[in-house]
């Protein structure tokens, strides 16, 4: 494609005491109407995330992640409706390590795993006029009780729908008034008018009650883009409410990777992992005094259904029926994504944003030290051949290995 044009249907401004009061919500693009070709698909349940791009920008891996335990609920579509279905799902491993399966016809279907490991999705599929089709939400399998590694994030939107647009600088760029000016061309005859983008927005809803540890983020630039260039911030969100003033973590800007094509892989992390119980409103913005142009990468759902219809946002000054409005979030869903030609490319759900964290608090690399006082740092630190290596204050120059202080071991990894 050789230009891309987005037709923006927002929904509602995200503000920081509630959702914009007397807003009359603009419709939004209709869904494409569903075709009579059999279709199989089941929608993601609440409290699973996606593998997402790596340090590589390779968007192909395809796990999810969910907690042990929980009963996870999902509900089956087939198209056409007389189409018959099943699914086909595991419920343990033997002790050789085989997975466990089970069938089910249920139109509303509920799985859990007991414990921790990488299972297979659920697999359903349809038949209909001797034709069959089948779907998963995750071709790589889902890990319960984890959620990422450093090289591979959970995100919110499932990666095996999406593909890249490299041209979304065209519209949609920070301290670009090029961009910003057929941005509003775009929204002209709209309520929303004199957009200026300062960042973009991701909101993380499913995702209370885990160690937040690190963002993540893909953007283009054409600018040389580096870690003072850009910054992320974590607000408070409750449901429509985004709260501007409370950040609920502090990020570092901790790598900038050139990935080529005038792609970054960027990375922010907390100093220490930050527990987090609410849903997240991450914005990705220019650093702090910096003013350099950069856009989102963008993930394109060409397959539109209403339970994937994620929210983008740009973190943007505007006026509103011409009436100025703070620094807030703009969301928008089900956008439509055309080319030159008004040609569709797909629905635009969500900015290429994602976060690390875990259920359980990530290990410190030392274990079972308590140093919570003076005397503790002062306390002599011996190695298992009873020499004395130095003190506890000394713990993050000694190598790693198993010493003892205070009749405590301490493990340093």
């Amino acid at each position: 494609m050789s230009q891309i044009k987005i037709t923006l249907f927002v929904i509602c401004a995200i503000v920081g005491t509630s959702a914009a009061s007397g807003v009359t919500s603009l419709k939004p693009k209709a869904a494409p109407a569903a075709s009579e070709a059999l279709d199989v698909y089941y929608h993601t349940p609440e409290g699973v995330t996606f593998a997402g791009m790596d340090s590589d920008g390779n968007f192909n891996g395809d796990y999810a992640f969910a907690p042990v335990g929980q009963w996870l609920n999902t509900a089956a579509e087939a198209t056409p409706a007389s189409a018959t279905f099943s699914w086909s799902y595991p419920v343990s491993k033997n002790e050789y390590g085989v997975e466990k399966m089970q069938t089910s016809t249920a139109e509303n279907f509920q799985f859990r795993i007991r414990e921790k490991g990488l299972y297979s999705a659920p697999v359903l599929t349809a038949e209909s006029a001797g034709a069959s089709a089948s779907y998963s939400l995750a071709a790589d399998g889902i890990k319960y009780g984890e959620y990422g590694t450093w090289s591979n994030y959970a995100v919110n939107y499932q990666p095996g729908l999406t593909t890249m647009v490299d041209q979304a600088h065209n519209i949609l760029s920070t301290n670009d008034p090029a961009a910003t000016a057929i941005l509003n061309m775009v929204m002209v005859g709209g309520l929303f008018t004199d957009i200026t983008v300062y960042g973009f927005g991701e909101s993380f809803y499913d995702c209370g009650d885990f160690y937040l540890e690190a963002v993540n983020a893909m953007v283009y630039s054409e600018e040389n883009l580096t870690a003072d260039d850009i910054a992320v911030k974590v607000f408070l969100r409750e449901r429509t409410r985004v709260d501007y003033k409370t950040e609920i973590a502090q990020l570092a800007t901790d790598e900038v990777k050139p990935l080529g094509d005038n792609r970054y892989y960027v990375s922010f992390k907390c100093a220490e992992p930050t527990f987090v119980t609410t849903a997240m409103q991450v914005v990705v913005l220019p650093a702090e005094g910096r003013t350099p142009r950069f856009s989102p990468m963008m993930p394109l759902q060409k397959n539109y259904r209403a339970s994937n219809m994620g929210t983008a946002s740009l973190y943007a000054t505007f006026k509103f029926t011409g009436k100025q409005a703070s620094l807030q979030c703009m969301d928008f869903f089900g956008t439509e994504v055309t080319d030159e030609d008004d040609v569709s490319a797909g629905f635009l759900n969500h900015w290429a944003i994602g976060v690390k964290g875990s259920y359980e608090r990530p290990s410190s690399g030392v274990e079972n030290v308590i140093a919570d006082s003076a005397a503790a740092t002062d306390a002599p630190v011996y190695n298992l051949g009873g020499v004395c290596v130095g003190s506890m204050a000394d713990m993050d120059c000694l190598p790693p290995g198993i010493y003892i202080s205070d009749g405590k071991k301490i493990i340093k990894r």
